[in-house]
């Protein structure tokens, strides 16, 4: 063999080394593939960078349309889910009480500061039910042929707006989820949220994924 195809071959194995270092080099492949994923494909995804609350869907309401999706909020300080969000194909921000907060509620406008990201029209409501204390926001906003809508707790309104936002950018937005923790977290606790949100035939698909 000449020289010069013992320095072609030495460069080659060289080369191939590298891609391979740089190959198991790269942290979290899968990870990131998710991270990237279409939440339209995905059955959860967290809210927010800092891990206290996530996003799980939950099976379709009663007339709702094929490409319809609903999700329960789940945070790490609360024992239930505190709120919902929405994405309805068609423009049905108008009738946003009606269709989100139930027939039952009545609801008024109030400041919703900055709105979501990707829904610059977006605008909050608080509702109430008759005979109940409890108040509640409703954050909808329109893009395209889709309504984007979350309703929820007002302790909670940073999840809801990041949830709402991730949606109608179709990918994770970052941002902080400012709840007051009421109490020490739990992560057991919140694993048995996540179970009783689950819906049955989304468990094992769920497990796949996570682990």
């Amino acid at each position: 063999m000449t020289s010069k195809s013992i320095r072609r071959v030495i460069s080659l194995g060289s080369g191939l080394a590298i891609a391979t270092a740089a190959l198991w080099a790269t942290p979290n492949v899968a990870q990131l593939a998710q991270t990237q994923q279409s939440l339209s494909l995905r059955n959860s995804f967290p809210i927010g960078t800092n891990g206290l609350c996530e996003a799980q869907i939950q099976p379709p309401e009663h007339g709702a349309g094929l490409f319809d999706r609903r999700y329960a909020v789940l945070c790490r300080d609360a024992a239930a889910p505190v709120g919902t969000l929405w994405v309805v194909r068609g423009q049905l921000a108008e009738d946003a009480p009606k269709r989100f907060a139930g027939t039952g509620s009545t609801c008024s406008p109030t400041d919703l500061g900055a709105p979501p990201e990707g829904l610059p029209e977006a605008r909050v409501l608080m509702c109430s039910e008759e005979g109940s204390i409890i108040r509640r926001q409703l954050l909808v906003g329109q893009s395209g042929n889709r309504t984007y809508a979350a309703t929820g707790l007002s302790a909670y309104r940073s999840a809801l707006q990041l949830g709402l936002a991730s949606l109608a950018a179709d990918r994770l937005v970052e941002g902080t989820v400012d709840i007051p923790l009421t109490q020490t977290t739990d992560a057991a606790a919140f694993a048995r949220q996540q179970a009783r949100a689950i819906a049955a035939d989304q468990a094992l698909n769920e497990a796949y994924r996570r682990s």
